[in-house]
């Protein structure tokens, strides 16, 4: 089983390596040119960003060839999933992917100038974060079909603030120096649009 991840603050990194032992980082292989893969399973694990798929993974998969019997995909999140699930399904039909379960899953917010670490984690009973990485593996394990489900409200909803906030224009404001983290960079994004939204 391959599993290709982006991750900024390590929540879809841990699940990568919880979930195989062969995975493998989106940025560095579109660094490299890297877009063919085939093994039995496929997976690809990302962080939620304007409530659905980042930017780097969806030029990632649309350049992307997979032969697989059976490819997932796994969403991480810390408080809003908003509509990852469905906006990875549409990357998938419009790249010939075609997916056999897409899930999500709650994790830390770990992005400190937002949150209090310490408090943070003092939810993490209640996230109940690896008995939900368990159940998931064990679905990928099974084969399991599934489609988690968003409603269309929620994905017009992603639809509107991708074009307002993170089109090619938005980008193009944006210079990137050697002090840049763009992990940085993009978690913080994700976290502002969602206090916009509240």
């Amino acid at each position: 089983m391959k599993i290709l991840y982006f991750t900024a603050t390590g929540n879809s990194l841990y699940v990568a390596k919880s979930l195989g032992s062969d995975y493998y980082s989106i940025p560095k292989l579109i660094k490299e040119g890297k877009y063919d893969f085939e093994d039995e399973k496929i997976g690809i694990v990302f962080p939620i960003y304007n409530s659905g798929v980042p930017k780097i993974v969806e030029k990632f998969l649309n350049k992307a060839r997979f032969k697989s019997k059976y490819i997932f995909g796994i969403a991480t999140y810390g408080m809003y999933a908003g509509a990852a699930t469905r906006h990875l399904l549409e990357i998938g039909n419009r790249n010939g992917i075609e997916f056999s379960y897409i899930n999500e899953i709650v994790m830390i917010d770990n992005y400190l100038p937002r949150f209090d670490i310490n408090k943070e984690l003092e939810k993490e009973p209640k996230k109940k974060i690896e008995e939900n990485l368990e159940k998931i593996d064990k679905d990928i394990q099974g084969e399991k079909k599934y489609i988690k489900k968003h409603s269309f409200i929620t994905d017009g909803l992603r639809i509107i603030t991708e074009k307002l906030f993170y089109d090619d224009q938005f980008e193009k404001n944006f210079t990137v120096e050697n002090t840049c983290t763009i992990a940085s960079y993009f978690h913080a994004f994700h976290h502002e649009l969602f206090f916009f939204l509240r």
